[in-house]
């Protein structure tokens, strides 16, 4: 149910050039795809002509050694500039910590599921970027206040902690699991809702 396993979604609009760069991402991640409609419905060489990587995307030709790819993608009449990142699942690695924390030189606090082996903080000297797993989450709503735990959910998202309002919206718990699995997040700079969420964090 969404009480167990609400999920964190982002919606962006994307024009064709942004979109088939969305390919990219994918042929890492190896998403299933559920439905087609329009001109994915057609042949594999109709396709490849006017969005060659969702082509590669839905005739399941993966990227299979391991690695990330770093995106810029441009959202909207007023240019909203977002990063994408992605892993393979073949790269084994933290998406939270070995990827996003890297990128942007900056730790995180990061909330995720972790029904699971948790990969705990990651704190330095073993690591350059502090990683903190939010356990306790809070909202006040006006009428009531709600309190939860990160395990009765299902969302993934990060706030970076230095002063950039960077925040990220992923697809990987930090578990030990989801190393070997593919997946991303789609980061971007919002000061108002990188504070609400950074004040949802107990």
């Amino acid at each position: 149910s969404e009480i167990t396993f609400g999920q964190t979604f982002l919606c962006m609009s994307l024009d064709r050039g942004e979109l088939d760069a969305v390919g990219l991402q994918q042929m890492l991640t190896r998403p299933y795809v559920y439905h087609k409609t329009g001109l994915f419905t057609k042949a594999y060489s109709t396709v490849a002509a006017v969005y060659p990587n969702l082509a590669e995307v839905l005739a399941g030709h993966w990227e299979k050694n391991p690695g990330t790819r770093t995106q810029l993608l441009n959202v909207g009449k007023a240019t909203q500039t977002f990063t994408a990142l992605a892993k393979n699942k073949e790269w084994a690695n933290d998406l939270w910590g070995n990827l996003v924390a890297p990128h942007y030189r900056s730790g995180f606090i990061v909330e995720s599921w972790m029904r699971g082996q948790a990969l705990g903080p990651y704190c330095p000297p073993d690591h350059p970027n502090v990683i903190v797993d939010a356990r306790t989450l809070y909202v006040d709503d006006g009428s009531q206040n709600l309190t939860w735990k990160e395990t009765q959910d299902h969302a993934k998202w990060g706030v970076a902690l230095d002063s950039s309002y960077v925040l990220c919206v992923g697809d990987l718990n930090r578990m030990e699991s989801q190393r070997n699995r593919g997946g991303g997040a789609v980061c971007f700079s919002d000061r108002k809702l990188a504070y609400g969420l950074y004040r949802t964090i107990m």
